[in-house]
């Protein structure tokens, strides 16, 4: 979708839900409910938010400590600290979206969604070669890669 929809869609048409939202909550509540309502789903949700941050950083550095790469949990990390921002935006839908966010089967969809997509936009090209080591014919894989050699003058003479 062009950038347009989005730029239209994030600052313009959610303020004008926001802002029938609250009217209506209002009208129907009062204006001490509305705000106390506003206020205590951001609260909460931020200490949820703080909590389950925590725990994915945990995660994040036990897998990197154990010589795993933590994929799952950093986008688990990302869409919490998205949660927390969420929910430190004034209104209702920011904070509900947000609070959805930190229910971990909703995340989990969501990340498992996320990198399907991101593998799909990434390709990786792997050749097969044959070579000669020492007289013997060796087969394998070969990824593509580029390489410079510097010593390590030249590279404290660039910092």
């Amino acid at each position: 979708m062009p950038i347009f929809f989005w730029l239209l869609l994030i600052f313009v048409l959610v303020p004008l839900a926001e802002l029938a939202i609250l009217v209506w909550l209002t009208s129907e509540t009062g204006l001490i409910l509305t705000v106390s309502i506003v206020l205590a789903t951001g609260f909460i949700g931020a200490a949820i938010a703080k909590w389950q941050g925590l725990r994915a950083w945990r995660a994040i550095r036990a897998e990197l400590t154990s010589g795993r790469v933590p994929a799952a949990t950093m986008v688990d990390g990302v869409l919490i600290l998205l949660a927390g921002t969420l929910l430190l935006a004034p209104g209702l839908l920011p904070d509900a979206t947000g609070l959805l966010l930190l229910i971990p089967a909703v995340r989990h969809s969501l990340r498992s969604r996320l990198i399907e997509r991101f593998r799909s936009r990434v390709e990786a090209r792997v050749r097969t070669f044959t070579a000669r080591a020492d007289g013997v014919r060796v087969q394998g894989e070969v990824i593509d890669a580029e390489f410079r050699h510097a010593d390590i003058s030249s590279i404290e003479d660039q910092t």
